[in-house]
């Protein structure tokens, strides 16, 4: 009771001004007598974080009690009114109804922070699959990359989420041989860290594996570099079967076995 009482607090002391949904232009701030003039030319502050933060956390924390209580609304308490940068929160905080409910009230799917960071890139690092699935299916753009270069693929590469791996490449075609701006690939961060079930994926959907950084390196140099044997032998392996005329990821799942190919 008193977590409730101090949260409803914080909730007071908020700043006056919210935003609210346009139908035709998304979110927009609600005017207020403190507004430099009618026509919203003058200087606006930017908005804080606290407001979407806090009630976010709120709706969070009814969510996961409306699954016990069985009385809570999570639909009717999105009607608060929140910042832009909503969803990106609730997908922060891995709250699926609430995003699917914020989607629904119009926010944009395809929201950047200053990071360039996405709803579907915390989705895909976190290895939330079915957000991502959710993102997708409302038109999220699988290829925007943040700051650093980075792509939602190339996160959930990073992390070794096979199934968001799968799902960015199946549902979203996802661009699998993007390149950051020193070079990198999804192939290279799988290889960084040994996943050797996500450069297995990545090679059978055809994945660059001679791509090169800036700095001249490929995967398999990533993964000799870090001592990764799984990632180093699948990518070597795959290398030296190109090189002797055989592509085992040229044909998908249904590859003739070495030992039938010995008889042939």
């Amino acid at each position: 009771m008193m977590k409730h009482r101090e949260l409803f607090c914080c909730l007071l002391l908020l700043p006056t001004w919210t935003w609210q949904l346009d139908m035709d232009s998304g979110w927009k701030r609600k005017s207020t007598e403190n507004d430099d003039n009618e026509n919203g030319s003058g200087p606006v502050n930017q908005p804080s974080l606290a407001p979407s933060v806090l009630k976010l956390a709120k709706l969070k924390h009814l969510e996961e009690t409306s699954h016990v209580g069985g009385g809570i609304d999570v639909q009717n308490a999105c009607e608060y009114n929140f910042n832009e940068d909503a969803l990106l929160q609730a997908a922060k905080l891995g709250s699926n109804l609430v995003c699917s409910c914020l989607i629904q009230k119009g926010a944009d799917v395809n929201y950047m922070d200053q990071t360039g960071r996405s709803a579907l890139h915390e989705a895909a690092e976190s290895g939330n699959v079915k957000l991502v699935e959710i993102l997708l299916r409302f038109k999220a753009n699988v290829d925007d990359q943040d700051n650093y270069g980075m792509t939602a693929l190339m996160y959930a590469a990073w992390k070794g989420h096979l199934d968001c791996t799968e799902k960015l490449l199946e549902e979203g075609n996802a661009s699998i041989d993007l390149q950051t701006p020193v070079g990198n690939t999804a192939l290279m961060w799988a290889s960084q860290h040994n996943h050797a079930h996500v450069i297995d994926l990545l090679m059978r959907r055809g994945a660059d594996i001679d791509l090169k950084t800036l700095s001249g390196k490929t995967a398999f140099d990533f993964a000799e570099l870090h001592m990764h044997k799984d990632a180093a032998t699948l990518l070597l392996s795959a290398k030296s079967k190109r090189e002797n005329g055989f592509d085992e990821y040229e044909f998908g799942e249904n590859v003739p076995q070495e030992g039938i190919l010995e008889e042939l």
